[in-house]
């Protein structure tokens, strides 16, 4: 996942606007919105990006890194912490809810055929 990818990612999920962020960087939209587009950020930028979200460096420089690695701190009235974890978890307890109810029609489905022979 690119640096772009990941900042439109972390922007949604802190419920940040480009031009809040820009304000926390003390740089302006038209830069914030160049990165989101694709263009890498200068070092230095890229060291106050990684602070105002509370991200490693290593973790938004590497596009191997998969967010469900990435400890995300969640500011709105107090910090939450919060790991991508828990959705790739939400993601597994909707499969487990759906193959629930597609064992709960097979069965039916079993019930129906004994009850015609």
């Amino acid at each position: 996942m690119d640096i772009a990818k990941k900042l439109k990612f972390l922007l949604s999920r802190k419920n940040l606007t480009q031009s809040e962020f820009a304000e926390m960087l003390k740089t302006r939209q038209q830069v914030v919105q160049r990165w989101l587009a694709g263009t890498k950020p200068s070092h230095k930028s890229i060291s106050k990006i990684a602070k105002e979200l509370n991200i490693s460096v290593e973790d938004l420089l590497d596009d191997n890194k998969n967010f469900s690695d990435i400890q995300i701190n969640v500011n709105s009235k107090g910090t939450v912490n919060q790991t991508i974890q828990k959705e790739k978890d939400d993601l597994k307890d909707k499969e487990i809810a759906l193959l629930k109810k597609e064992i709960e029609l097979l069965k039916k489905e079993l019930e129906l055929r004994k009850g015609r022979k």
